[in-house]
């Protein structure tokens, strides 16, 4: 199932690389802006928040929702084949 993954991290100049690694192990990792990421997982979105929430500082934000029925974007940095790969997988 596609999952949406947002974030706002409350310490920008902090090193976040161990974020998106996490985020990257994931299949069809895209990302649609600066924050928000698309990737395929079966797992509940609790599961996905946890595994996530390891690499980020108490006070960050973090949002999964799952993604069930059609998406589309415009000037996604990852593009519409990307948005694709992770929607019909």
């Amino acid at each position: 199932m596609a999952k949406l993954i947002s974030y706002d991290l409350r310490a920008p100049g902090r090193d976040y690389s161990k974020l998106k690694e996490a985020i990257l192990a994931y299949p069809n990792a895209c990302k649609v802006t600066k924050s928000c990421w698309l990737v395929t997982f079966t797992g509940s979105c609790s599961d996905l928040r946890n595994n996530l929430f390891q690499n980020m500082d108490a006070n960050d934000v973090l949002f999964v929702v799952d993604l069930k029925i059609e998406s589309s974007g415009q000037n996604i940095i990852c593009g519409q084949k990307g948005l694709d790969a992770v929607m019909h997988t």
